[in-house]
């Protein structure tokens, strides 16, 4: 059985790991409580290019190259990436490597060189991967649906930035950034794979101890709900459709309740909507259901595609507004036994059980383990889920949100 650990060393950097016997690989991620919602106006895609430059060469490594060296020579697998709440550094490797990318990390994170020729050309870098988010039709949806429920939120600001703000980037900026957020008790890195606690304590504590101390600004607020509807321009043969609803944060509870509603409604072949939308009408090759998390608030969506936007539309709001009438006591233990089973499917490696813990240390500052959700799961009630669903679902709080092809552009309502 795997085993669960969290320490903290002395700066306050939080350790995490989670042993997994029998191993051969260790996952390591450190994750930074920064990310776009803590730009200013002006500055949009400055989190971003910093997540870029943080893998373009330190003050010990003073080129790209001599930072994939490294890793590349012991067979690892290594990224970056940027939200709107976070940035994260992740390293994958043969156990016996563990020392060497612990440190490799550190470097990358305590020494970033920000060399102004290098930010130049990244810049150009950064400007066509916008470019590449913007023209794919999925991300630019979400991306328009994000800025649209949450304007005037810090969490409007989409990770990708503006061309604007990542130009207007200095070497200067960037160090600032790093002077800001980079300071131990805004960070936690996670070990998993073949490593004991003590051995991965051993590591931190090695290489991270002298990691800045400092504190950051909270700027987590509540979210004003209110709904609407938005059409997008957008190229293409159909409507893409968001149904939104949306609201202040979950409590851990609430989260596997909601998690539970949205594998019900939208979870392969036997969902409600999947068997109404697809399998009774055609109207759709596929439809999801998801809940996306932010430390101050919660969106949950039906997303989809179609010619036919109105009338599904129509029928996942009266499912969705009759949730009761469809959800008998009598399914409950069948969807509890649904999700327990995707959870340790989804779980069944290093990284995507690394991945899980770092999210629940961003989300609720401590260990879940996969067992505790498990647990958990087990005690929900169908009062429970009524109650929400209730809450969830009503016309204060839905957001509409459709993708089309347009002659004369789009519009909000």
């Amino acid at each position: 059985m795997n085993k669960y650990n969290e320490s903290s060393l002395e700066n306050g950097l939080k350790i995490i790991t989670a042993e997994v016997p029998g191993s051969g690989v260790v996952t390591i991620k450190v994750v930074i409580r920064a990310g776009s919602r803590f730009e200013k106006e002006g500055e949009r895609g400055l989190a971003h290019l910093f997540e870029h430059m943080l893998l373009k060469g330190t003050k010990t490594k003073p080129t790209a190259y001599e930072v994939s060296l490294v890793a590349d020579r012991a067979g690892a697998a290594y990224n970056a990436t940027t939200d709107v709440e976070t940035i994260k550094l992740f390293i994958q490797v043969a156990k016996d490597g563990a020392e060497n990318m612990t440190e490799l990390l550190s470097d990358m994170i305590s020494n970033p060189l920000f060399d102004e020729n290098i930010l130049e050309n990244e810049k150009k870098v950064v400007l066509q991967e916008m470019k590449q988010s913007r023209d794919n039709r999925g991300k630019r949806m979400w991306m328009e649906t994000v800025q649209l429920l949450f304007k005037g939120h810090p969490l409007s600001n989409y990770a990708i930035g503006t061309e604007e703000g990542v130009m207007s980037a200095t070497s200067e900026k960037l160090r600032d950034y790093h002077k800001k957020f980079f300071v131990a008790g805004n960070m936690a890195i996670i070990f998993s794979g073949g490593i004991t606690h003590e051995r991965a304590f051993s590591l931190a504590e090695k290489y991270f101890s002298k990691t800045l101390v400092g504190e950051v600004e909270d700027n987590s607020r509540d979210v004003v709900t209110k709904s609407g509807k938005a059409t997008i321009d957008f190229p293409g043969n159909q409507t893409s459709l968001n149904v939104c609803f949306w609201g202040n944060k979950l409590t851990q509870r609430e989260s596997d309740v909601l998690g539970l509603v949205s594998n019900y409604l939208g979870y392969k072949q036997t969902s409600l909507l999947g068997q109404e939308l697809r399998h009774k009408r055609g109207l759709v090759y596929s439809v999801g259901v998801y809940l996306s998390e932010y430390r101050d608030a919660y969106v949950f969506y039906v997303n989809t595609a179609t010619t036919s936007s109105d009338e599904v539309e129509k029928i996942v709001l009266d499912k969705l507004f009759n949730f009761k009438n469809n959800f008998t006591s009598e399914l409950l233990d069948e969807y509890k036994l649904q999700l327990k089973n995707i959870i340790t499917r989804s779980l069944d490696g290093e990284a995507a059980l690394n991945s899980y813990l770092a999210n629940a240390w961003f989300l609720y500052n401590k260990i879940i383990s996969p067992e505790e959700e498990i647990s958990a799961i087990n005690e929900i009630r169908y009062e429970e889920v009524i109650d929400l669903t209730s809450r969830t679902f009503t016309k204060d709080n839905l957001f509409v949100v459709k993708m089309e092809s347009l002659s004369s552009g789009g519009s909000v309502s």
